[in-house]
């Protein structure tokens, strides 16, 4: 029985449709693939809509304007009619069997996400790489040589701190309308809102031990990854989005947040150096800002737990440029 949605933001990616369907649609366990045009520029509508003509499972949703990849994937939640939803972007490469793969675990523990691991590779060069290293120690600490383990966040609150990807876990389409999950409509890290959202609203997580897909970098392409234009400024808008969605759970908040300050202090960290010098005064200024709310009780709990990241907190408060000046 078809069961998942494989739900695709596409702007431009006219020249990955033509083997990423075949590679999704040999999975017997998809219910459909909506591929979310954003208003491209080149013919990926045209070759969606030949697609829906060929295939009744493929269906072209076109969106009104151009709004990235966060209000795509709201847009094709709100159609989709599989039990399970899958994200994926349209320059990654699912392994054989992937989605299949998933899905089962899915069926077999009634889990409300199921997680899997990737791989690096890099446009051109063909040569996959491991995860990256805190995605690997996240799995190592967890799930170990096991091929799969169903844990709770307490079991599992690693997870918390891996990279905010949508493409390596398979949701519960119930779980996703019961706890009302959304990403974030912003033009880049559109994906964190939604990936904290999950871990701390999900009952049980499941790991599937396995590298089902790979993740494709372009250096010196326009890929948002590669992008420090004032629109790395939206990462504070999914902060506080974040922040927001812990104040509205106390035992998350007293138990996990120490997970959500060591991500603030490495994405913000990560993006610093990268900025033109001509950002990086209001970026500094807007960073302390962000830990403004940061307590007495924040930092006990932190250091208990992570007091590098406890001290790097406090400094971010009352002392940004002190932190800022040892990155550039």
């Amino acid at each position: 029985m078809p069961l998942t949605s494989v739900i695709i933001p596409a702007y431009n990616v006219a020249s990955d449709l033509g083997s990423l369907l075949p590679n999704i649609l040999a999975n017997t366990l998809v219910h459909e693939v909506i591929i979310v045009d954003d208003c491209s520029t080149d013919n990926t509508a045209q070759m969606a809509a030949g697609w829906a003509e060929r295939n009744g499972k493929v269906r072209l949703v076109s969106m009104p304007g151009n709004g990235g990849a966060g209000r795509a994937r709201n847009a094709g939640m709100r159609v989709a009619s599989g039990r399970y939803l899958y994200f994926l972007d349209a320059d990654d490469r699912l392994l054989p069997g992937a989605i299949d793969a998933v899905t089962a675990s899915l069926e077999e523990t009634g889990c409300d996400v199921m997680v899997f691991k990737y791989r690096q590779v890099t446009k051109g060069h063909g040569i996959a790489a491991p995860m990256i290293p805190i995605d690997q120690k996240a799995w190592a600490a967890i799930c170990g040589n096991e091929r799969r383990r169903v844990v709770t966040l307490n079991e599992g609150a690693r997870l918390l701190f891996t990279v905010n990807f949508p493409w390596n876990k398979i949701i519960r389409r119930d779980f996703c309308d019961a706890s009302g999950l959304s990403f974030s409509e912003t033009r880049v890290h559109n994906d964190v809102y939604a990936h904290w959202h999950i871990y701390l609203k999900a009952r049980t997580i499941g790991l599937l031990n396995l590298e089902l897909i790979d993740h494709v970098t372009t250096p010196e392409s326009n890929q948002l990854s590669n992008l420090f234009s004032r629109q790395r400024f939206d990462i504070f808008k999914a902060v506080d989005a974040v922040e927001n969605l812990f104040s509205s759970l106390p035992a998350s908040y007293r138990q996990h947040y120490v997970w959500f300050l060591a991500f603030k202090v490495d994405i913000f960290g990560w993006i610093y150096p990268r900025l033109s010098p001509e950002l990086r005064g209001e970026f500094r200024d807007l960073v302390g800002e962000s830990f403004q709310t940061f307590t007495e009780a924040d930092y006990f709990s932190a250091h208990s737990i992570e007091r590098e990241c406890a001290l790097t907190s406090l400094y971010l408060k009352f002392a940004p440029d002190f932190v800022f000046d040892s990155i550039r």
